[in-house]
């Protein structure tokens, strides 16, 4: 071996301007309701909640999750979070994907169902943001998704049978008013392989936004899957590799695809289903609407209820007119307004337009109203702090915002002086002088409103006295042997960097870190050498 690593990490903060809330550091078996006083809860080891036991987690709560590190619930788990207080699942850093909350064999006690709910929840930068196994047997759950975001994940949701030969277990499933951004593996929503959803309650897959999936943004797919209906209705499929995808399925129930906006996709929709319901949709824009499918589908004979023309099934060809890019909010001219199914309604008319008659896409039919509770506009979610330093010296402001992506950031020095060039979530201010002292603020924009901070004050001293605290580590070992002093200054996912090394002439060795000033914290371990 290489070295032996001693047991032992060594950890200190330096004081930093404004101070921050610990976080609440778990590993192995979790459960019990997570709060938001004790939040961030960061996970640097594989969790998971036993087979009895439940996990709850309350609105405002902050779940960082280490690099490739698995979240297993064998019991139950509700992440019910709230319109102003969304709960938050993420890695610890972009570009170091966390594995995934993974819901395994999904079972109910005998006599009942049960629940597992997520509301309210934003996901980011996972491999699997949610991967759901579902036991065969008879038992029944149901799993509620409803006004989460998932962002930048290499898959969103998927959802399997664990016994693909039996194909027998029951699932109650609900996906409503969820954004899936940027998952390149694409599969916003996947059904494979024998799950057979449960006859008391269909699938329902509606009023979701499927944008920029690297593969196909829903699949449903299995010679035995599904055996109840399967109801997807007014999402909008934007700029995805494939929209819908129904490979190898021979249900004789099969699934209704109706009220759907498909925009600028590579596919649209592929390997239909047996039999075939796929009506009231409006494809534009894409390389190939219909692949697999019968002939008759996308060629304009009829006129629809608008006096548009439509297919045979009332499908749509026609440029949507949206007049929002980012949520694909449709203009007051758009063909797709009353175009839907004339059974399905529009009863939310902050978003829906026209008429009665659903409206195709996102925001048409009965989950329009929904949207009424997601962020769209800009909201802080952590404001800029008090900074203060001497002349000659640095300080950053930041701000996080939530809010419908993309975000815009510009600096205000006292409240009307535009600081050109400035438009990041932080604000960097180096080799001060005593004018930049002052007030600051930052406005967050998108295209459905803004919000500006509070100000904030900078304090630049001209006479100022520099002390610095460096790190002194007494090491004791065996005479001979040789140690190595390794620092970092994240002990989440830590980069390891060498301090110093020195072969023991004597057992003690009084150890300085002449950097330690200049990190807001530092971790130290130590490597004995062969």
């Amino acid at each position: 071996m290489d070295c032996v690593v001693l047991a032992g990490v060594l950890g200190f903060s330096m004081a930093a301007t404004t101070p921050s809330r610990a976080a609440t550091v778990l590993s192995g078996e979790v459960s019990g309701t997570w709060t938001a006083d004790k939040s961030p809860y960061v996970l640097v080891g594989p969790s998971s909640v036993a087979s009895n036991q439940v996990l709850r987690i309350e609105p405002g709560v902050v779940v960082i999750i280490g690099p490739d590190i698995r979240l297993a619930v064998f019991g139950g788990m509700d992440a019910v979070g709230a319109p102003d207080a969304p709960i938050t699942i993420r890695a610890a850093n972009s570009a170091s994907r966390f594995n995934g909350v993974y819901l395994q064999n999904i079972e109910s006690p005998p006599g009942s169902t049960r629940s597992h709910k997520f509301h309210y929840v934003r996901f980011s930068d996972a491999q699997y943001a949610l991967w759901v196994v579902v036991q065969g047997g008879n038992n029944r759950s149901t799993l509620e998704v409803f006004s989460c975001e998932f962002f930048n994940c290499y898959q969103a949701m998927n959802v399997f049978c664990s016994d693909s030969q039996s194909g027998s277990a029951f699932l109650g499933l609900s996906v409503r008013n969820c954004v899936f951004e940027n998952c390149s593996g694409g599969c916003g929503v996947f059904l494979y392989e024998g799950v057979f959803l449960k006859p008391s309650m269909d699938a329902v897959i509606s009023a979701n936004i499927f944008k920029s999936a690297g593969n196909p943004a829903l699949v449903i797919s299995g010679p035995r899957s599904p055996k109840s209906h399967v109801t997807v209705r007014n999402n909008t499929f934007a700029f995805c590799m494939q929209g819908i995808s129904s490979p190898n399925n021979f249900s004789d129930i099969g699934a209704s695809i109706r009220n759907n906006l498909f925009y600028r996709n590579g596919y649209a929709v592929t390997d239909p289903w047996t039999p075939q319901d796929t009506q009231y949709n409006c494809f534009f824009g894409n390389g190939t609407n219909f692949n697999y499918y019968p002939g008759i589908y996308g060629i304009p004979i009829l006129a629809n209820h608008n006096g548009d023309p439509c297919d045979a099934f009332n499908n749509i060809l026609l440029d949507p007119k949206i007049n929002n890019p980012s949520q694909f909010l449709l203009s007051d001219s758009s063909p797709c307004i009353d175009a839907g199914d004339p059974d399905i309604q529009d009863v939310c008319f902050n978003f829906s337009k026209g008429g009665p008659i659903s409206d195709i896409g996102a925001y048409g039919g009965p989950d329009a109203c929904n949207w009424l509770n997601h962020r769209f506009s800009p909201v802080i979610a952590s404001a800029p702090a008090d900074q203060a330093n001497c002349v000659g010296g640095s300080v950053a402001f930041e701000v996080q915002a939530d809010g419908a992506q993309p975000l815009t950031y510009s600096w205000y020095f006292n409240r009307t002086n535009l600081l050109a060039g400035e438009t990041g979530a932080k604000l960097s201010l180096g080799s001060l002088t005593s004018g930049q002292a002052g007030l600051y603020s930052v406005r967050i924009t998108n295209s459905f409103g803004s919000v500006t901070s509070a100000p904030v004050s900078l304090r630049v001293s001209d006479a100022c006295v520099g002390m610095r605290l460096y790190a002194g580590l007494s090491i004791t070992g065996v005479v001979g042997r040789t140690y190595t002093l390794e620092s970092s200054t994240n002990a989440v996912t830590p980069i390891w960097v060498p301090v110093a090394s020195r072969t023991f002439t004597q057992a003690t060795w009084l150890a300085i870190d002449t950097n330690t000033p200049f990190d807001a914290q530092k971790f130290f371990r130590v490597r004995i050498l062969p």
